[in-house]
């Protein structure tokens, strides 16, 4: 692990820096604020957030990064490397594995999540991120440069089951489906989904964007309320 210099003003960095190589040391990279790195040395590494780099007044400076441990450190920028979806570990089962040169699929068991494509330095989001059951036309979730929020995206892309939302709420299933029904048809004149058709889907695999899930809930929580008064 490299040794963290002195406090040292530090300055914003809107975009990447890479100073170019010198006698002593090869071209450095120096990340925009707010990208997520990784931090890596023999036995161990530590994720964390750019937030600027030092401004000493020598031809050497080092990254500052606010690490999840809420530790703020000046960093050798030689052991930093952004972060991949691959390098973000969620304990909700969703994993993701690589699929090529900047591309990673992400998977819960056996559902497929999405694609996440690195499509480099772009103002909108290097990430894009593809979902099967995105509310978009071309199934594009997002754009972003965080990899952890590009996961979420491609997770909340994924719908909820009616069996999923009947446990929850404790509602009949035949309610939970009359109630989702309910919120296609009024939303069907938007362009918006809410149950998604799809023909091995049926009873309580049928299948309920996240979005319109959380106005289902909300609705049989509502009703359960008005009978219980």
């Amino acid at each position: 692990m490299s040794a963290m210099p002195p406090h040292s003003p530090i300055e914003t960095l809107a975009q990447d820096l890479i100073t170019p190589a010198t006698m002593f040391d090869p071209a450095l990279t120096y990340y925009a604020n707010g990208t997520r790195v990784v931090m890596r040395w023999n036995g161990g590494e530590k994720t964390g957030i750019t937030e600027g780099m030092t401004r000493n007044g020598g031809t050497y400076q080092y990254q500052a990064v606010r690490f999840e441990d809420g530790a703020t450190s000046n960093v050798a920028p030689h052991v930093l490397h952004r972060a991949t979806p691959a390098d973000v570990i969620r304990p909700d089962g969703v994993k993701v594995r690589p699929d090529g040169r900047g591309k990673w699929v992400v998977v819960r068991g056996r559902d497929y999540l999405g694609v996440i494509f690195d499509e480099g330095d772009m103002a909108r989001g290097r990430l894009a991120v593809w979902a099967p059951f995105a509310g978009t036309r071309n199934g594009i979730a997002g754009f972003t440069h965080d990899p952890a929020v590009a996961i979420e995206l491609a997770f909340q892309a994924w719908p909820v089951t009616a069996a999923e939302i009947a446990e929850r709420t404790g509602a009949p299933l035949r309610y939970v489906l009359e109630t989702a029904e309910a919120v296609t048809a009024e939303w069907q004149p938007q362009g918006r989904r809410a149950v998604l058709r799809v023909a091995a889907a049926t009873r309580g695999k049928t299948k309920i964007t996240r979005e319109a899930a959380a106005l289902v809930i909300e609705r049989l929580e509502t009703g359960a309320e008005r009978d219980m008064d």
